[in-house]
């Protein structure tokens, strides 16, 4: 069998440690790595991902903003905002020019819902929209929820026309929570 063959039976079947040991003996590719990093990010497995990202650079491989994205998701799955954002200050002081997508947007709103850190996700949504990126549906609906659950309703209304700038459209649950 090929490293590719091994590395993805390994990750199917949530197997880490030989997916790593697979990942030290292989020529160096982004596309194995980045593999890795979305099976760690997909099973709140992010130890494993910093050791994976950590290979990555000692092999020579260069950072990518695919790669970076993948870490913020792994961590704002698991509610780590502090290290996602982080990685999103790494991501921006890289001088790659690597530009935050809303992928990146999305992990940052995870983890601040995740930790209930509702003014972090005004924050994400005032960043994307500045940077003319549109949150998406299921997102925009979770954050007017939890906003109108802690009576929040102006901030709520101001998602909800910040998303409709964004051509966002709205759901009825939303419309629902807003009523």
């Amino acid at each position: 069998e090929t490293y590719s063959e091994l590395l993805d039976h390994y990750l199917a079947t949530k197997q880490f440690t030989p997916a790593f040991e697979i990942l030290e003996r292989m020529p160096p590719t982004q596309v194995a790595f980045s593999r890795f990093l979305n099976a760690c990010s997909e099973r709140h497995e992010m130890e494993r991902a910093e050791h994976a990202w950590k290979l990555m650079k000692d092999k020579g491989l260069p950072t990518t903003p695919v790669g970076y994205n993948l870490m913020l998701k792994g961590y704002g799955r698991m509610g780590n905002l502090s290290d996602a954002l982080g990685m999103l200050r790494a991501m921006q002081n890289e001088g790659k020019g690597f530009e935050a997508t809303e992928s990146t947007f999305c992990s940052l709103l995870d983890a601040n819902l995740s930790v209930s850190n509702l003014d972090g996700c005004l924050q994400v949504i005032r960043e994307a929209s500045s940077a003319g990126i549109a949150m998406n549906q299921v997102r925009i609906r979770r954050l007017v929820h939890s906003l109108c659950l802690q009576r929040r309703v102006e901030d709520a209304f101001w998602v909800f026309t910040e998303a409709d700038l964004m051509e966002v459209d709205a759901d009825v649950a939303t419309c629902i929570d807003l009523i």
